[in-house]
C-alpha cells in the first residue's frame, strides 16, 4: 500500500441521460475510461523524447527491438533489421515521429483509469464532476480496493492504486531507454501519475485496471462505505438515491451536503434512511 493513503478515496457522479450515474451504488461497477476521454488533453499523451540516438543507445534499442520482435530470422537478418532500425530513427524524422505517436496509443490503450478524489469537500470537484453540486459522491474503502488487487494476483490481473503528482515538469522519458528496459516500469508509473499543478485542487488518486479500457468492473457493495448528495440535488434524485442506498447499500452512511452559512464550504448531514 502507498505510504498515508486515505481509507476513503471518493467518486463523484452526476445524473447522466443513459442512467449509467446509479450503477456504481446498484451494480457497485467502477468504470475504467480511456485517458483520450478525460478533459485534459496532457493526460498520460507524454511523449518519449529521441535524444541519444546518435550513440550506442540506439543500436542497443534497436537490438533488443529485433530480438523481442524478429528472434525467428537468421543472424544475417537480424543484424540487418538492426542495421535498418538504427538508420531509420537517425535520419527519418517521420519515422521518430510515428514512433512518438504510436507508443502514446500504446501506453493509453494498455490500461483503464477510474479517478478517485481524496478529499469530499473540494468545491471545484463538486462542480465538475458532480455536475454543479446537483449529482452526489460515494466513498469507497480503500482496503476493500486493495483486497480486490490481491485477488486477482493469481489470475494474472492487475489492478493497482497511483497517488497523482502535480509539477510543472512536463515529463518526457527516454525512449531508447524506456524500451531497452520494459521491466523497469517507472516510465509508465510517470505518464500515470503525473499531471500539471494546475489540477492539484483535485487532489486525485487513480485506480488502474492494466489490460482493460472502458470496462466496469464489479468491486462489491461493501466496498461502498458512503453516500453524499449534492446540495443542489433535486428532489426526484434525491429520492432515486436514498431508494438504491436503502436497497443496495444499507449499510453505508449517507449524507447530505449543505453550504456553511456565511462561509465557502460544505458541511454534510447524517440523513435517515
Amino acid at each position: 500500500m502507498i505510504k498515508n493513503t486515505p481509507s476513503i478515496l471518493y467518486k463523484f457522479r452526476h445524473f447522466d441521460a443513459h442512467g449509467h450515474h446509479l450503477s456504481l451504488i446498484t451494480q457497485s461497477n467502477l468504470w475504467f475510461a480511456n485517458a483520450k476521454s478525460f478533459n485534459d488533453p496532457f493526460d498520460t499523451a507524454f511523449e518519449y523524447n529521441f535524444d541519444r540516438r546518435d550513440t550506442d543507445l540506439a543500436v542497443e534499442w534497436a537490438r533488443s527491438a529485433v530480438m523481442r520482435h524478429e528472434s525467428h530470422l537468421s543472424p544475417e537478418l537480424r543484424e540487418m533489421r538492426i542495421r535498418e532500425l538504427v538508420d531509420k530513427i537517425r535520419t527519418d524524422p517521420e519515422f521518430c515521429q510515428k514512433m512518438k505517436m504510436e507508443s502514446v496509443n500504446f501506453n493509453q490503450n494498455a490500461f483503464g483509469i477510474c479517478s478517485l478524489c481524496a478529499t469530499n469537500i473540494n468545491l471545484l470537484a463538486w462542480a465538475h464532476y458532480s455536475q454543479d453540486h446537483t449529482g452526489f459522491c460515494v466513498g469507497l474503502s480503500v482496503a476493500s480496493l486493495n483486497s480486490i488487487s490481491l485477488s486477482m494476483v493469481p489470475k494474472k490481473v492487475l489492478l493497482d492504486l497511483h497517488k497523482v503528482n502535480y509539477c510543472d515538469i512536463y515529463p518526457s522519458p527516454n525512449f531508447f531507454e524506456s524500451m531497452i528496459h520494459l521491466e523497469d516500469t517507472r516510465h509508465i508509473s510517470d505518464v500515470i501519475e503525473t499531471k500539471s499543478t494546475d489540477w492539484d485542487y483535485e487532489k486525485e488518486w487513480r485506480l488502474v485496471f492494466w489490460d482493460h479500457v472502458n470496462e466496469g468492473l464489479q468491486i462489491g457493495h461493501e466496498s461502498i462505505k458512503e453516500v453524499i448528495l449534492g446540495c443542489r440535488i433535486s428532489h426526484d434524485n434525491r429520492k432515486a438515491i436514498l431508494d438504491a442506498c436503502r436497497q443496495y447499500v444499507p449499510h453505508a452512511k449517507v449524507l447530505q451536503a449543505i453550504k456553511k452559512d456565511r462561509q465557502f464550504g460544505l458541511e454534510f448531514r447524517s440523513i435517515s434512511k
